[in-house]
């Protein structure tokens, strides 16, 4: 469920529903989501949902990369729940949804990182600055992450 400013579909409701202003002043059952969702991480205009089986789910403003699909894609589905793409073979246990970045964490302790980096929140190294799709932080490889935030 879902509800408050439903601004560049970050409530992951249809257009209809919402109404002009595009807000829910109720909790409204977000469709597309697999009915087995254990988590939920809202960012400032995206969020994340994770199902009973690792799979990672994303919907909300994607024009810095941090739905994990294609920027490019029209800004109309940008609403609609869809599995990150690129965390297939990842068991996904617990996720972060911030501003312009989305972080994930494998079972194995595995830190997965995407969408935009202006001064290094992505982990990559210096330099990388985008990740349209997730990418592994090597730089925490070995290591058994519990949690991420920003």
């Amino acid at each position: 469920m879902s509800f408050g400013d439903g601004a560049q579909g970050a409530l992951g409701l249809p257009d209809p529903e919402m109404g002009p202003g595009g807000d829910a002043y109720e909790p409204t059952r977000v469709s597309g989501l697999p009915s087995d969702i254990t988590s939920i991480s809202a960012g400032h205009y995206h969020s994340l949902a994770i199902d009973s089986r690792g799979g990672l789910w994303a919907w909300g403003r994607n024009q810095e990369g941090q739905l994990g699909r294609d920027p490019l894609a029209s800004r109309d589905s940008w609403n609609n729940p869809k599995r990150v793409e690129g965390l297939d073979h990842v068991n996904v246990c617990a996720a972060f949804a911030s501003g312009v970045t989305s972080a994930a964490i494998g079972d194995d302790g595995s830190v997965w990182v995407w969408g935009k980096s202006k001064r290094g929140q992505l982990g990559l190294g210096r330099g990388i600055t985008e990740a349209v799709i997730p990418r592994r932080v090597d730089a925490l490889a070995g290591e058994k992450i519990v949690k991420v935030c920003s």
